[in-house]
């Protein structure tokens, strides 16, 4: 969407782990335990874990620690992170049970999984590639791929790595689980050993470019419920595990693109240029939907980038931005229904 920059919104998360948070390590299977790294000995493989955190160690670090004789610590010292994907999945699933909820008898939020493309709620990505002739899929899409993008067009909102804060890089914690014999309800075979991180924190870099003022509400109702901790992550959550925390870290800043400086104390989208011709452009390419303005805390200011004056920067706290995206709203009654994506080529 949009060839040139129009607005961005960046921030910092500090996600911390307050239960055992685990997101897996695909270098590392069962293989690997019970023939390849232990060389099939039962001394070896009894002290081996089943599953350790994902790190950006090479795979040789990785043998050398979980072979090691004191695992947990030695698996310890390597160089944990939460892959922003792993992040991204989660939030936007979070963010479609919220929206499905405001629906009534249709659909307007899609289900990414559903191939069918019969089905009211079909996936966007599936809908749309056998639309004939469409050059803007973003104007076809429904409001949560609009947002983390789909396989016909790209994301706006851009997730990084989360990296281990220095001064809070908590530890690495022994859970174990039993095999259960579904027939007969007995346990069977050796406890299963899994590694987990907890207290430890995360920083995690957020950018959100060229959005709609919906967007904005959605980003504002889900970094709520992620200060809430009602947003799990990774692995093993019907276990206990995978409860985060995320708060803002810092301001939040607002950056608009132009040559003359945007009104302080208003907020636009792509829907709401202040020229005419602009937005008329907007809204009939991408069937974006106007909406009121953001309204910004009084004594706050644009000011030019010293060293790129096309750039006017805002900068929010976390409060100040949870009081400004509440003083607009979704339109829900006008976010199209799925039914209505390219009806006349799909049958």
């Amino acid at each position: 969407m949009l060839m040139h920059p129009y607005n961005e919104l960046t921030f910092r998360l500090n996600v911390d782990a307050i239960s055992p948070l685990l997101i897996k390590e695909g270098r590392y299977t069962e293989t690997h335990k019970k023939t390849t790294w232990s060389g099939g000995l039962d001394e070896v493989k009894n002290r081996m874990p089943n599953v350790i955190p994902i790190s950006r160690a090479t795979e040789d670090e990785i043998k050398k620690a979980v072979t090691d004789p004191a695992p947990l610590t030695a698996v310890g010292k390597l160089s944990f992170f939460v892959p922003g994907s792993s992040m991204r999945g989660a939030w936007r699933s979070h963010l479609e049970r919220i929206l499905r909820s405001f629906e009534t008898d249709t659909a307007k939020i899609c289900d990414p999984l559903e191939e069918d493309e019969r089905e009211a709620d079909a996936s966007c990505s599936r809908v749309l590639t056998l639309c004939e002739d469409l050059r803007v899929p973003y104007s076809q899409s429904c409001p949560v791929c609009r947002l983390f993008g789909s396989t016909m067009q790209a994301s706006r909102i851009s997730i990084g790595d989360g990296e281990v804060d220095r001064k809070q890089p908590g530890r690495l914690v022994q859970r174990e689980h039993v095999r259960i014999n579904r027939r007969t309800g007995a346990v069977g075979g050796a406890p299963l050993k899994f590694f987990a991180l907890q207290e430890t924190r995360f920083h995690v870099d957020v950018r959100l470019r060229n959005f709609e003022l919906s967007h904005v509400v959605m980003l504002g109702m889900l970094l709520t419920d992620l200060k809430l901790s009602n947003v799990p992550l990774g692995s093993g959550k019907n276990k206990g595990y995978g409860k985060v925390r995320a708060t803002v870290d810092g301001d939040m800043t607002l950056t608009c693109f132009g040559l003359e400086r945007p009104p302080d104390t208003l907020l636009r989208g792509v829907a709401e240029h202040p020229v005419e011709a602009q937005r008329k452009w907007f809204q009939d390419r991408y069937h974006v939907v106007p909406q009121n303005p953001l309204q910004l805390p009084a004594h706050k200011q644009w000011s030019p980038d010293k060293e790129a004056p096309w750039r006017f920067h805002l900068g929010l706290s976390f409060d100040e931005f949870d009081a400004a995206w509440r003083t607009t709203s979704l339109n829900w009654s006008k976010v199209p229904a799925l039914a209505a994506r390219c009806e006349a080529e799909v049958q």
